[in-house]
């Protein structure tokens, strides 16, 4: 592993470790704010994670005006329809009018992909994945895709291959890791850009 990937996944295991405490505060799904906008966004942890994980990004996400932001947590083994299911049902509930927003991890991003399918046309207005799972026959036109181009569990596909409705963008970025995406300044602006850009009007 290179160096520069390496000190980032180092840092990003320690901000992950540093965030375990904070996670049954993130257990209440919303944040404790008064509720402005009308749009709201969920977030999937990582197979093994849990919503602490997440911490850096949803602050950033908060940051950025969006109040109401809730945490999909699964159990390890659960199957992937059931857990797309119950992340979609925490959507519809979280949806003031405005749509949501999904963003992943690794696994979590697998679970909203799939939460996508099942939902009403028009629901979600954004999907946001960091380094997750993928195949070549997926149709997933609405998702920005965001990889490590050195994380060695979820390979990043090539640009050829990741061409058509497979992905509605994709981001490969240099230097990065699996658990790296979770805190890297270029994947927290493509983000936020993709969610302010989707974010409803008004």
């Amino acid at each position: 592993m290179k160096p520069l990937t390496l000190g980032r996944e180092l840092f990003s295991a320690g901000a992950i470790l540093a965030s375990y405490p904070f996670e049954p505060f993130m257990r209440m799904r919303t944040l404790w704010t008064p509720r402005r906008s009308r749009d709201a966004v969920v977030f999937a942890h990582g197979l093994g994670g849990d919503p602490s994980n997440l911490l850096m990004l949803s602050v950033m996400v908060r940051m950025a005006g969006f109040d109401a932001i809730g945490f999909y947590k699964y159990p390890l083994r659960q199957p992937l329809d059931v857990s797309a299911a119950q992340m979609a049902e925490m959507a519809h509930e979280a949806d003031a009018g405005g749509g949501v927003h999904l963003i992943g991890h690794s696994f979590g991003g697998a679970i909203a992909r799939a939460a996508v399918r099942i939902m009403r046309d028009g629901a979600v207005r954004s999907l946001v994945t960091l380094g997750s799972p993928w195949s070549i026959d997926q149709h997933s036109p609405g998702e920005l895709a965001i990889f490590g181009g050195d994380d060695p569990i979820v390979p990043a596909p090539d640009f050829a291959a990741a061409r058509g409705a497979m992905f509605k963008r994709i981001a490969v970025l240099r230097a990065t890791g699996h658990l790296g995406l979770l805190h890297h300044d270029e994947a927290v602006r493509l983000t936020l850009g993709e969610l302010l850009a989707n974010r409803i009007s008004g």
